[in-house]
C-alpha cells in the first residue's frame, strides 16, 4: 500500500549496480548487511549513519564518538575522516566522515529534537552530539 511501507521495501534496493558505482541513500535505506553485500560487488555506498550504529576503531575497540567530537570542538577541528568498523556483529570497514555544523544549525536541531521528544513524551537520546555534527 503506497505510503504505508518502509523505504527498504521499495524497488531501489533491488537494482543491480555496476562495479565501482556510487549509491547515495538516505537513512530509510541504511542497512549494514546490504552495504557489506554491495562492498563485495565493489559498489560504493554513501549514507548518513544511524544514531544507534555501533562504531569500532581499526583495532576493534568501541569508538567513543562523543569524546571524539568534544575533542574536535575543543581543538577547533571542523572536519574529520576516519577508517572505522560499523555494526556490532558485522564490523564492516568503512570510512567515516564527520563534519561539525554551525552553532545555529546545532541549536535548531536541539530545539527540534526537544520539541519532538516532549510531544511524544520521551527523553532525548543520550547521543545528543549527533545534533552537533553531521555523520556520513
Amino acid at each position: 500500500m503506497p505510503g504505508r511501507t518502509h523505504d527498504n521495501a521499495g524497488q531501489l534496493p533491488k537494482i543491480a549496480l555496476e562495479p565501482y558505482s556510487l549509491l547515495i541513500t538516505d537513512l530509510g535505506y541504511f542497512s549494514i548487511v546490504d552495504m557489506a553485500e554491495r562492498k563485495e560487488k565493489k559498489v560504493y555506498c554513501l549514507s548518513r549513519l544511524r544514531h544507534d550504529t555501533v562504531i569500532f576503531d581499526e583495532q576493534g575497540e568501541v569508538f567513543d564518538l562523543s569524546s571524539y567530537t568534544l575533542w574536535m570542538k575543543k581543538d577547533g577541528v571542523l572536519r574529520a575522516e576516519l577508517n572505522v568498523l560499523i555494526g556490532k556483529e558485522e564490523k564492516l570497514p568503512v570510512r567515516l566522515f564527520i563534519e561539525r555544523v554551525p552553532e545555529m544549525v546545532s541549536s535548531q536541531r536541539r530545539r527540534k529534537a526537544n520539541k519532538g521528544a516532549s510531544k511524544k513524551k520521551r527523553q532525548l537520546p543520550r547521543r545528543v552530539y549527533l545534533y552537533v555534527i553531521s555523520l556520513f
